[in-house]
């Protein structure tokens, strides 16, 4: 009876269209992106994304998730994966003390200015225990603009959550090689309204099974895709070959 984002088939498609971290930064480094993040409790998983629109029609998703390093143990037993496994291979990242370090959100994304010369175009997030951190980013960066919270709606995740299903089918997703990821896509599940709009949910509210950095990726895809859109009717107005 569980609504699940991706069935079986679009799961083994996510797995077929993860690369490794070489491979993604040779497509990735030195190009626009826009990041995301959705924070959690502080003493679970939160989670950040980078999403590439590449000039071929892919889109490449790159996330990563934190969590309090004195909590990762029992959350190894409660949610059933192997989270310090995971982050001695670079997947995630546990923060000292019982509590998440938001800062080092903030340092992945300065990370991957400086490593691989991404342009962060913005900031996109879930407005929920995330307040202080959009402001120390607007702050960093001088720019006021520079962080966009996201509507948690159907209505404001429907654009993303739906096209990245499309793109994903189309073999138009490129991620970055993630156990992590690929954990939090299987666990989304599907809500729908009246409208036939769409969003990702966990199961319940307090459940284990969590979808942080899918979550923190479809926030910065949200945007991207509006940008692009924009972009794309500007430049049909500029060019006379937009019509009604």
């Amino acid at each position: 009876s569980v609504n699940h984002y991706l069935n079986e088939a679009c799961m083994a498609m996510a797995k077929a269209a993860m690369v490794s971290r070489e491979e993604f930064a040779v497509l990735t480094d030195g190009r626009h992106c826009h990041c995301g993040f959705d924070l959690g409790k502080r003493i679970d998983l939160s989670g950040v994304a980078a999403v590439f629109l590449l000039e071929d029609g892919r889109v490449a998703v790159k996330a990563h998730g934190f969590m309090p390093e004195n909590g990762a143990q029992r959350h190894e037993q409660s949610d059933q994966v192997p989270y310090l496994s995971w982050a001695k291979a670079g997947y995630c990242t546990l923060t000292p003390g019982d509590v998440t370090d938001n800062g080092y959100v903030d340092n992945w994304i300065s990370q991957g200015e400086e490593a691989h010369d991404w342009e962060v175009l913005e900031v996109d997030y879930d407005g929920h225990n995330a307040t202080d951190l959009a402001i120390r980013l607007c702050e960093e960066r001088n720019n006021e603009d520079f962080c966009v919270e996201i509507s948690q709606t159907c209505a404001g995740q429907n654009l993303a959550v739906k096209t990245f299903r499309e793109l994903l089918l189309q073999g138009l997703i490129v991620l970055e090689e993630s156990p992590l990821l690929l954990w939090c896509l299987a666990n989304a599940i599907e809500v729908q309204n009246n409208y036939g709009d769409i969003k990702l949910s966990k199961k319940h509210k307090d459940d284990t099974e969590r979808i942080d950095p899918v979550a923190a990726a479809m926030n910065a895809l949200a945007r991207a895709l509006v940008q692009r859109d924009k972009h794309a009717l500007s430049a049909a107005l500029a060019s006379g070959t937009f019509t009604l």
